[in-house]
């Protein structure tokens, strides 16, 4: 093997150490995870701990470390083609607080609002799509969830009147799966954990 070309592959497996630690710290597309589903309530503040909606998501580098300390203001929930009523403020909501050391980073407070949609739910980060939560029918368990079925802002009898067809008919998932982690069948813990909603202050 010629020096030139020794030279050329040292060059090259350098080059090669130097953009993956750029990259170190920064969160990868291909390495972050996170929930599936989101579930919203205008009441998520009030209602008991356990039955609080929270969305999770996981900040991985290149290198598959956790990325802490990332800013809340650089990651958002993306709300697409939702087109039912809702009290929602924005359909791009930030994360609740910065990543923690695991790279956990979370919406809870967040999703103080209500209004159930067969839409879409990107997780983006510095703007770039890093995952994609299927709509309603595209993904048969696919769309957001919510207590407040009507989107009308509050939690009342008519959300009921909703979610009952789906308990019977075993779907649209997105109106009768309501209890976390949700696992697209609609069942009485989906109305138990309406009635901790309806109850709640």
């Amino acid at each position: 093997m010629s020096r030139f070309l020794v030279s050329a592959l040292g060059a090259a497996v350098l080059l090669t150490m130097i953009a993956t630690l750029a990259l170190a710290g920064q969160p990868d597309p291909g390495q972050c995870y996170g929930d599936d589903y989101v579930g919203v309530s205008p009441k998520n503040l009030t209602a008991p701990p356990a039955q609080q909606y929270v969305y999770s998501f996981t900040l991985l580098d290149n290198l598959g470390t956790p990325v802490a300390g990332f800013p809340a203001s650089q990651v958002e929930l993306r709300f697409t083609a939702c087109n039912n009523p809702s009290t929602r403020p924005s359909n791009e909501i930030i994360a609740d607080g910065d990543s923690d050391a695991n790279g956990l980073i979370t919406w809870s407070t967040n999703l103080n609002w209500g209004g159930g949609d067969p839409c879409y739910v990107d997780v983006l980060v510095q703007n770039a799509v890093f995952k994609t939560m299927g709509d309603y029918p595209t993904d048969n368990c696919g769309g957001l969830r919510s207590v407040d079925e009507d989107g009308d802002g509050n939690v009342a009898l008519s959300d009921l009147v909703v979610w009952q067809p789906a308990f019977v008919t075993g779907g649209p998932a997105y109106q009768g799966d309501l209890a976390q982690p949700f696992d697209c069948a609609s069942a009485l813990a989906d109305l138990v954990t309406w009635q901790q909603h309806f109850t709640a202050p």
